[in-house]
């Protein structure tokens, strides 16, 4: 019996379809970072406005974000500590600026498929991660230096170099 054997064109074949898997999984984790980050957003948005509807702020704002914290990770598990809640607040506190609707508010993901078949990753091009790390830079204008330069040159979030300069400023 005869083994079939592969076509000479074979490699060519797989390797464009190892490609196309690899883009793929890239853009699914964009998207898929776009959609949290966007939705952190909307939920420190959120804690935001409940508390401006609240008699005493500060005791109010930290009993807000502590049941919050329970109970969101009592239902979805991990990612949401009580920081981590605050940072989500804090987020749209430094970032509000960046999502603009003819409402002034955001409602929903602004993730828009495009005909090319590609995702616009909407207003935050980075991960939770980059941005929750943006948020120890207190002035504005060094942490958008900071972002830019993080999509320009792919920083990751927890690089020790980018986090002793970050945390320099």
């Amino acid at each position: 019996m005869n083994r079939p054997t592969k076509p000479s064109n074979y490699d060519a074949f797989l390797a464009d379809v190892v490609g196309l898997l690899e883009n793929a999984r890239r853009a699914a984790a964009r998207s898929v970072n776009s959609v949290l980050t966007l939705t952190y957003f909307e939920i420190g948005q959120r804690i935001f406005e409940h508390e401006q509807r609240g008699e005493a702020r500060a005791e109010y704002g930290e009993l807000l974000l502590n049941r919050l914290s329970a109970d969101l990770s009592k239902r979805f598990g991990r990612g949401f500590s009580r920081s981590n809640v605050f940072q989500m607040r804090q987020f749209y506190l430094a970032y509000q600026e960046k999502i603009q609707t003819v409402s002034g508010k955001s409602r929903g993901p602004a993730i828009i498929q495009t005909a090319s078949g590609q995702f616009d990753v909407g207003p935050f091009a980075l991960s939770w991660s980059h941005y929750a790390r943006l948020l120890s830079v207190a002035d504005a204008s060094a942490r958008q230096f900071y972002e830019e330069e993080a999509l320009r040159g792919g920083w990751w979030a927890t690089s020790s170099t980018t986090i002793r300069t970050w945390s320099s400023t």
